[in-house]
């Protein structure tokens, strides 16, 4: 069946979940566990209570290496970013190898990569320096914060050149309310974030989008989305249609997250979603942009400082509340988060080691061996 080019009921191309696919297969994987380099502002969530909170959608242009040394562009709602944190000096910084950072001879000079490959090419499994792969987001945080003076690790207040106190936005917990620390300081029931999560986390974040995408977020309505094909761009005929495909939904996640060619027209694109809404007639997917998330983390049953992130509830879509519009904007996460110069690394970790890059094998390429041909009914040809 061909749909048509009619805009009408079209889901956009770039949702969080297949912008996320398609940045993950473009860019090398790699990275094992570490610890964080601190950062004013920085959210994780509790391992006791839940936390609420609201993901501002941000636009941040990403640049992806390639193997033969061109970069490709794409913009992200969420900023990702290397960090490198050395176990046992406890000190963190942002890679500095730039995009092509994965590849031997090609990234900008990074002392954290020069250390935590001297440890693989000396056979080191668990050297002292880790690789770590991040995404930022924007969050409001709904809970109460007061306005206090900074203090060094001495307990003395941080002051500028004019004697002028520094100040910080400092979450005030329950037990803490009465604390003389808060008494008389500017109170407010909200703050801006920034939330960076690791690999696990943040794959943890695009299934639960899954679930909140049931919901229309035009009229509120919850769990009233249906998929009715997923068709071409170029020409409108439906190439999947899930009330008639033989695919599984995995294997219907897989190809509307990548270019897939028509074999109806021979054009190559991502696919085009159809959808309806049992309640309304104007109907878009909610995203995890567009409802409030309760968030919380548990310990892994693998030990040590895994955790587990866990969203027991969301909102249905709705606005952000008028009371905090005019706070949220996104933050300058590619300025928070921007690489470490290679001389501040050094004055950190001093030393230094040799690069390798990772093998083809350990390579995730973006779309392998060219673009699937998908033809009426979702049927790959091959």
């Amino acid at each position: 069946m061909a749909f048509g080019k009619d805009d009408k009921n079209l889901q956009a191309v770039g949702g969080f979940r297949q912008q996320a696919r398609q940045y993950q297969a473009a860019r090398p994987r790699f990275g094992t566990g570490g610890g964080k380099p601190y950062f004013i502002d920085r959210f994780q969530p509790s391992l006791e209570d839940t936390d609420k909170i609201r993901i501002l959608k941000g636009l941040y242009e990403v640049e992806i290496g390639q193997q033969d040394g061109s970069i490709v562009k794409q913009t992200l709602y969420y900023f990702p970013y290397i960090e490198h944190f050395h176990g046992t000096l406890k000190k963190g910084a942002i890679c500095s190898a730039g995009p092509l950072g994965m590849f031997k001879g090609k990234g900008q000079p990074c002392l954290g990569h020069e250390i935590y490959w001297a440890d693989k090419n000396a056979g080191r499994k668990n050297g002292p320096m880790s690789m770590t792969e991040k995404n930022a987001f924007t969050i409001i945080h709904y809970a109460p914060y007061a306005k206090v003076e900074q203090v060094d690790d001495q307990g003395q207040v941080k002051k500028n050149d004019k004697g002028e106190p520094y100040w910080n936005w400092v979450r005030v917990m329950p037990h803490q309310r009465h604390d003389p620390r808060f008494q008389g300081k500017e109170m407010r029931d909200f703050h801006i974030l920034h939330w960076s999560l690791g690999f696990g986390h943040f794959k943890t974040l695009m299934e639960y989008d899954k679930e909140i995408s049931r919901s229309c977020k035009s009229c509120g309505g919850r769990d009233t989305i249906v998929c009715e094909a997923w068709t071409c761009r170029y020409c409108g005929e439906a190439l999947i249609e899930p009330a008639t495909t033989t695919l599984t939904p995995k294997e219907i996640d897989e190809f509307t997250s990548k270019n897939v060619r028509c074999a109806s027209c021979g054009n190559e694109g991502m696919l085009q979603e159809i959808i309806s809404c049992t309640q309304c007639a104007n109907p878009v997917r909610a995203e995890i942009f567009d409802v409030d998330i309760n968030v919380k983390r548990v310990k892994s049953s693998e030990g040590g400082n895994m955790t587990n992130l866990i969203i027991p509830s969301w909102s249905n879509p709705c606005p952000i509340d008028q009371r905090y519009a005019e706070f949220a904007k996104p933050l300058p996460l590619d300025k928070i988060f921007q690489p470490t110069p290679y001389e501040k690394q050094q004055e950190m970790w001093g030393g230094g080691g040799s690069r390798m890059p990772v093998t083809n094998s350990q390579l995730s390429r973006p779309y392998g061996g060219g673009a699937p041909t998908l033809g009426p009914g979702g049927k790959p040809q091959y």
